[in-house]
């Protein structure tokens, strides 16, 4: 009796446990609702928490482009990653930039994101796919469908955010957008960026620029 009691005690409490588990939709929608908050906060130390292994290789891919890139293969680049790169060069000194981080760039480009005047959208997930240790999700900008996606990444037991895939997509097709509405090329336009980011005229050797 005792047997058959402890058994049946034993069942219940795997049911209960079981049943108190979250699904990984639900654990996905909390890590982007938590890294939601975290920017609200402006707590950018969080926010990296619940970001991607792959986000932060992004950022030093664009670093070690930016150290030894020649003309030939940054011209190759998606605009946005060819601004990144002009910009650092604009900016850093080859022995500083030879020490830089994708780690660094990244707490630079959220904080820079962070300091924006106008109001930051709310956005919220709309329907997780699932697939193995992968995950993607159409999510609402403001209430109105983004018409993109977003990525997520299983490490451990965490599901992070994969922001440079949906930071490249949406990037660079605003950068399209004032492109067209600028009426001047690519690399023009990419310069006056690079100007007005850094607070002075960007120097057209640092297209050359790489560190040997």
């Amino acid at each position: 009796m005792k047997k058959h009691l402890f058994f049946l005690t034993t069942i219940i409490f795997l049911a209960i446990s079981c049943t108190g588990q979250k699904g990984d939709s639900e654990v996905i929608t909390d890590a982007y609702n938590n890294y939601q908050i975290a920017v609200s906060s402006k707590n950018i130390d969080e926010m990296v928490s619940y970001i991607s292994e792959e986000t932060i290789a992004y950022y030093n891919n664009i670093v070690e482009k930016a150290k030894f890139s020649d003309s030939v293969n940054l011209s190759m680049q998606p605009p946005i990653d060819k601004t990144l790169i002009l910009y650092l060069r604009q900016t850093m000194s080859s022995s500083s930039l030879e020490k830089y981080s994708g780690k660094e760039l990244m707490y630079f480009t959220l904080s820079k994101g962070l300091n924006v005047k106008n109001r930051l959208p709310i956005t919220e997930l709309k329907k997780i796919n699932l697939n193995g240790n992968e995950a993607t999700a159409e999510f609402l900008v403001d209430g109105v469908d983004s018409g993109n996606q977003i990525k997520f990444k299983k490490e451990g037991k965490n599901w992070k955010i994969d922001i440079s895939s949906t930071y490249n997509l949406t990037a660079n097709n605003q950068f399209r957008q004032n492109l067209y509405q600028s009426g001047l090329s690519e690399n023009v336009f990419i310069k006056y960026m690079v100007t007005n980011m850094s607070g002075s005229e960007m120097n057209d050797s640092i297209w050359h620029k790489t560190i040997k």
